[in-house]
């Protein structure tokens, strides 16, 4: 298939037909219809291009990071035994704040504006 894109890329369609007979065992109709279609298609590919300046030595730090799979590994080790992770705690802590937003604060309110009259 890559033969029969350059010879269309030349501009060598008679060309390419024949490789496409030849390679796709079809009539003469179904080559040019599939012929055309890949000439079509070939207008919205892109070719890769390769930048005129030389990447800057700058972009590449001396020490590589941490690859992905060390993070992974870091984070998936357990924790000491009789330690709590540091992330129980802030979801204890969470739990704690949503309970006061979402109970006790409406509560208190409820509490006060029932024994406060606006007359």
């Amino acid at each position: 298939m890559d033969a029969i894109k350059a010879a269309l890329r030349a501009g060598n369609k008679p060309e390419a037909l024949e490789m496409y007979r030849d390679y796709f065992k079809t009539e003469l109709g179904d080559a040019q219809t599939a012929i055309e279609q890949i000439e079509y298609n070939l207008k919205f590919e892109t070719v890769a291009v390769q930048p005129d300046v030389e990447k800057p030595t700058s972009a590449e730090p001396a020490a590589p990071a941490a690859s992905r799979s060390n993070v992974a590994l870091m984070a998936s080790e357990p924790a000491p035994k009789g330690k709590i992770p540091a992330w129980v705690w802030g979801c204890v802590a969470a739990f704690i704040l949503l309970c006061c937003v979402c109970v006790l604060l409406p509560a208190l309110f409820y509490a006060l504006l029932q024994n406060f009259s606006f007359s």
